[in-house]
């Protein structure tokens, strides 16, 4: 009987073990993808997040700017992901140009200077693709 309890104590000793070392693998791999910023869809926007800190609301242009552009997938997920990104401030894309910071994200067909040369502004942040912040001047 002892020799019994000891077979079992040790099957079950070594099933424990294999599904330890199998869940952490998991967790392992889970959390390797938790802690990557790349998966998250505001990355491009992040760099925007220091110079935004004490905004309450700053608005936003997108150069794809449909009819109606909050039935259009491809500007709802840019204005979207931008407020998701740089929550707690407030994006105004219906009128962008009432404060004195703008986000523009452009599609990369115009340059931000064809953007801006028609508005009295400075760009006070730029990624260096498509996406920059602008301040007004009055």
């Amino acid at each position: 009987m002892k020799k019994a309890q000891c077979v079992l104590v040790l099957v079950l000793a070594f099933f424990i073990f294999s599904n330890l070392k199998i869940m952490m693998g998991i967790i392992a791999r889970g959390q390797k993808v938790l802690d990557s910023s790349d998966n998250f869809p505001g990355t491009p926007f992040l760099f925007l997040k220091s110079f935004l800190t004490h905004i309450y609301q700053a608005g936003y242009y997108d150069d794809h700017t449909p009819v109606n552009p909050d039935l259009d997938p491809v500007y709802a997920r840019n204005f979207q992901t931008a407020e998701f990104a740089l929550a707690p401030t407030i994006l105004d894309h219906e009128k962008p140009w009432k404060y004195d910071l703008v986000i523009i994200h452009f599609s990369g067909t115009r340059s931000i200077s064809n953007i801006i040369k028609h508005l009295p502004s400075r760009i006070v942040a730029f990624n260096g693709s498509n996406i920059a912040l602008i301040r007004r001047l009055k």
